[in-house]
């Protein structure tokens, strides 16, 4: 058995508990996303340039939020190239049960969300690899972004932070007050707010090329 069989008789004798539990959890979740959208859209929308209208907040739905700028719009185009998405930190096989578990690292600590910038080079015209020679250079010559902590995501695409939240935060502040818990989530938005013009640089970098 690949569990003991006193926690299987534990599980047996609470099932009516454990059945529950499952609802319990999706209500838990979808509360704990909907601060995280809110969160987001009142930052972005009150300490950021002019969005570029196709921004979507929508993060329990989507598995990602994601927003662009007005002034990263090519010129003549309606389409979205270069934009932000918070989404899920791993690529691999971590996970968890709950978006509870998954923002806060339990029980695999790779697991979190992750601010990500990257651009859709191939409308631009660009190889993959020149465009990742890009990125990653953009990144070497910008001392701001590093002090910040963004870094190279694992695939080269994109520059990115990643962030957790904290469980005894959440419980704490659960459900009334859940913005006292989004201090990572605000830490991460603030640190790209006050980098915003080394991204805009990239981007016209990229824009050049």
């Amino acid at each position: 058995m690949k569990y003991s069989k006193e926690l299987s008789k534990l599980i047996i004798d609470n099932i009516e508990q454990h059945e529950r539990a499952a609802q319990v959890l999706e209500e838990i979740d979808k509360t704990v996303v909907k601060a995280i959208e809110i969160e987001a859209k009142t930052i972005i929308e009150k300490s950021a340039p002019t969005l570029d209208g196709n921004e979507d907040f929508d993060l329990y739905e989507n598995e990602t939020l994601n927003f662009s700028f007005l002034d990263w719009k090519i010129e003549d185009s309606n389409e979205t190239v270069f934009k932000i998405n918070i989404e899920y930190t791993s690529e691999d096989d971590d996970t968890s049960e709950t978006w509870l578990g998954y923002i806060c690292g339990i029980p695999n600590q790779g697991t979190g969300l992750s601010l990500r910038f990257s651009a859709d080079y191939r409308t631009l015209g660009l190889k993959a690899h020149r465009y990742k020679q890009l990125i990653r250079e953009s990144l070497e010559e910008s001392k701001k972004l590093i002090e910040n902590g963004f870094k190279l995501s694992d695939s080269g695409y994109e520059l990115e932070k990643p962030f957790q939240f904290n469980k005894s935060d959440i419980l704490a502040h659960y459900p009334k007050n859940l913005f006292e818990a989004m201090t990572p989530l605000t830490n991460t938005l603030e640190a790209f707010i006050e980098c915003k013009s080394e991204f805009d640089m990239i981007v016209d970098k990229i824009k050049k090329q």
